[in-house]
């Protein structure tokens, strides 16, 4: 198991912005990375980059050093760092995250990159400025009470004081009901199931989930390879040596916001309506309509040709032609001769020292 030279490459180019001098080999990143828990730097690595990026967006929790013996401390401090941080991958903060190297190279990405984010706007607005959703008052995430307030003034409800929170869902569902009576019956369409699936049902729907997400994981890994290797090749060109930065700045953070993690969940299912049985053809004019752009009104020259076609392949020149076998007949014998061993041999030679028969003529 290694990690992959494109990957270790964004990481290691991230801590040498960030100057992190625990690691000074990119060997020795590689390693930590692939041992996980098991390596002591992968552990401080981790640590630092948790606290720094909780110190440059003003958050109030932190990382303690981990226990090798016992990690469970370590997971709910930076389940809830990330919380607070408002992080949007759910599988970052699950327990699992340091299972399998895939999982481990996400997280430090995302914390490394958030960090040198984080650093950057402090640097312009002052610590704590980034906007993480926390109430930096108080430093803690929004409550109840405030994310009733907010879907009130999205629905534009006037709360009079005093209101109970039964009452705010009352006025809730009446302006939610109203709403969808205008939008018409089939806005939201009719759910996808029709009944309710059993537990027997579910837990095969989570293995099936689990399966595609795995297998699809291998395909995102696969697309995600081939994206690197084309910016990579952009690099090769002499125009492009010069730009590497700018090249830099503009595909590192596409690509770090590009994960092999599905977001698909089982619930999913349930909650999924009908207009899912609804198929578009990619090639259909209004697909084609959202996938314009220029690069489309671009006419490529003719090129070489390269081959590859299989039935225009000509046969090696040291190899022999086909030829079909034979029927019938038997296969012709070599005429060994006659008689015991040192019988027939040498076939029309003379042995040393022996005179021939054949008179000779004078001349």
């Amino acid at each position: 198991m290694t990690v992959p030279e494109s990957r270790s490459n964004f990481i290691w180019d991230f801590l040498e912005d960030l100057e992190y001098e625990s690691i000074t080999e990119a060997e020795a990143l590689d390693d930590c990375l692939v041992k996980g828990f098991t390596s002591p730097t992968f552990c401080k690595l981790v640590t630092d980059l948790a606290n720094s990026l909780a110190e440059a967006a003003a958050l109030s929790s932190h990382v303690s050093p981990i226990d090798v013996s016992d990690t469970s401390i370590f997971h709910i401090e930076l389940s809830s760092l990330l919380k607070e941080y408002e992080c949007i991958y759910s599988h970052l903060q699950q327990q699992s995250v340091f299972d399998t190297l895939e999982t481990r190279l996400e997280l430090v990405d995302y914390l490394a990159c958030e960090l040198q984010t984080s650093r950057v706007v402090a640097s312009k607005h002052g610590s704590g400025a980034m906007d993480t959703g926390v109430d930096s008052a108080q430093g803690l995430i929004a409550t109840p009470e405030d994310c009733l307030k907010t879907i009130a003034q999205a629905l534009q409800l006037s709360l009079v004081p005093g209101t109970t929170t039964a009452q705010v869902f009352e006025q809730i569902n009446a302006k939610l009901q109203s709403a969808l009576q205008a939008l018409g019956p089939d806005y939201l369409g009719s759910p996808l199931l029709s009944t309710p699936l059993t537990t027997d049902q579910f837990a095969r729907l989570t293995d099936i989930n689990a399966v595609l997400a795995e297998e699809y994981a291998v395909r995102r890994q696969m697309l995600l390879k081939r994206a690197d290797v084309t910016v990579q090749s952009f690099k090769w060109s002499d125009r492009a040596k010069g730009l590497l930065d700018k090249i830099e700045s503009v595909a590192q953070p596409l690509r770090q916001a590009m994960t092999t993690a599905s977001d698909v969940d089982v619930n999913d299912v349930r909650y999924a309506t009908t207009d899912l049985l609804r198929t578009h053809k990619t090639s259909s004019a209004g697909s084609r309509g959202k996938a314009q752009s220029i690069v489309g009104g671009v006419l490529i020259g003719k090129v070489p040709d390269r081959g590859g076609r299989p039935a225009e392949a000509r046969p090696a020149p040291d190899m022999p032609s086909f030829r079909k076998r034979t029927t019938g007949g038997s296969r012709p014998q070599r005429d060994r001769g006659r008689g015991g061993r040192g019988r027939g041999r040498g076939r029309g030679g003379k042995r040393k020292g022996a005179q021939s028969s054949k008179p000779t003529t004078k001349a």
